[in-house]
């Protein structure tokens, strides 16, 4: 099955596996849609169950919900 990730990033201790998504804008309600389809996709990879930790999170422009990183500040 094909996936669209947009972020997978590995800590300095190889403990922890970030996955993330970018949107440019959400709703709450779809930033928590969008979250629990990336906790899926997540845990679907194939290597995530080499990590302790798998941490998953939406990177948005405008909107989103506290498990978002805004990034309106790039303007």
């Amino acid at each position: 099955m094909a996936m669209e990730i947009d972020v997978v990033a590995e800590s300095a201790d190889g403990k922890t596996l970030l996955v993330g998504e970018t949107k440019l804008a959400l709703s709450e309600v779809e930033a928590r849609h969008a979250l629990a389809e990336l906790k899926v996709k997540a845990a679907l990879l194939p290597f995530a169950s080499r990590y302790e930790r798998v941490e998953t999170r939406l990177f948005v422009a405008e909107g989103g919900i506290p498990d978002c990183i805004d990034l309106s500040w790039l303007e």
